[in-house]
């Protein structure tokens, strides 16, 4: 996991997805379908720490609200949850996973931004 080619190949995969209007459980099933494949087809295939790695909603009491994925805040509903056993737990808190929770969601808005303008010029040409 330590290579990060499941994190580009997942983006790219959020990214050019054809998203429709659905309820949010439809959309988490499908992203944990996304990073499964990103998982598969990367380097960590194999990888035992891989399979701790999971999509969890951030506002789980609005399951019934519909999801439209456009724009910059587009995947704001997407959390990473990662399955971490004692000892690591002291140091990974629930506290660090949501800094890096923070952090991972600004990225996927940049790259994003980036995938966006990479189609708006390839159109413009």
């Amino acid at each position: 996991m330590e290579v990060g080619d499941w994190a580009d190949n997942f983006i790219t995969a959020l990214c050019s997805h054809k998203w429709g209007l659905s309820r949010r459980q439809h959309h988490i099933v499908e992203v944990q379908g996304m990073l499964e494949t990103a998982l598969q087809k990367s380097s960590c295939d194999g990888d035992s720490y891989a399979e701790r790695l999971h999509i969890c909603s951030i506002s789980e009491g609005q399951d019934d609200a519909f999801l439209a994925c456009t724009g910059l805040e587009a995947y704001d509903f997407i959390e990473l949850g990662y399955h971490v056993d004692w000892p690591l737990n002291l140091i990974l808190t629930a506290d660090a996973l949501c800094l890096y929770n923070l952090i991972f969601r600004l990225l996927l808005r940049v790259r994003h931004a980036v995938f966006a303008l990479g189609e708006i010029s390839s159109s413009l040409q």
